[in-house]
């Protein structure tokens, strides 16, 4: 696979998260939500890339994708006519202002969804280094809570 693939295939996600995971898809599906997954494990050699590429701040095998314990999700734009014409990437948000409130709802249901059905992931919408509006800077990701422990061996 080339470095510029994804992987969407959850099968290679770790044994200890495929499951949490398939509980999330099973509430992504149970209420509507407009998400697809973009990529579930990265190669070290695909992580590299993206930090080469600047879309990323860990390389090798740093971060949880590498592991197997992430998934990213994105906009499922097909079929939901209050999202056509928004990229699969859209947040709702821009410059720190509220200016799709659908698009950002989505986002913020999922979190919602993920912090009362599934506590022991995280979700990068958390993620909010000193923003005041209440989306994090990376929403489509969803890791194993403490994975560095189970990726060690501890």
């Amino acid at each position: 696979m080339s470095v510029k693939s994804v992987d969407k295939d959850i099968s290679r996600l770790h044994p200890d998260f495929l499951p949490m995971w398939e509980t999330v898809q099973d509430s992504i599906a149970m209420y509507n939500l407009p998400l697809l997954i973009f990529e579930a494990y990265r190669s070290p050699e695909r992580q590299t890339y993206l930090y080469d590429e600047g879309r990323s701040k860990l390389k090798g095998r740093q971060g949880a994708h590498t592991h197997g314990f992430a998934v990213d999700v994105i906009l499922d734009t097909d079929g939901f006519t209050d999202l056509a014409g928004f990229s699969p990437w859209e947040t709702g948000v821009k410059g720190g202002q509220v200016v799709f409130p659908d698009v950002l709802a989505v986002w913020l249901y999922f979190g919602r969804v993920l912090a009362t059905e599934h506590p022991k992931l995280r979700w990068g919408g958390n993620w909010r280094k000193g923003r005041k509006i209440p989306l994090g800077w990376d929403p489509f990701h969803v890791e194993l809570d403490g994975w560095t422990h189970k990726a060690l061996g501890k």
